[in-house]
């Protein structure tokens, strides 16, 4: 619910929204990974942030991020540090 209020401030529409929740879901959903190990931490970072945004982490959320962090190639130590910094001690909603 929370993302979808995002969408104004990020001068979305509610269609543009709706359909590009549908092609994330799809089958065809591509994910080009950045050969800049520098945009590769900003492309997880981005993914954190948008899956803790309503404050609750779910199973596919988890999935999701793990399977990014191995194709992205970021190391362990260097993943617990940004889940760290981009949380600051909040406290979320672990569910399924």
């Amino acid at each position: 619910a929370k993302l979808s209020e995002h969408r104004v401030q990020w001068g979305i529409s509610q269609d543009e929204f709706s359909d590009a929740l549908k092609y994330a879901q799809s089958d065809e959903a591509v994910l080009t990974v950045p050969r800049d190990p520098d945009e590769r931490r900003k492309m997880l970072r981005m993914l954190v942030e948008m899956m803790v945004i309503d404050d609750h982490l779910d199973a596919l959320e988890l999935n999701l991020f793990a399977l990014a962090a191995v194709k992205l190639e970021i190391p362990q130590p260097e993943l617990d540090d940004l889940i760290d910094d981009v949380l600051g001690g909040d406290d979320l909603v672990m569910e399924g």
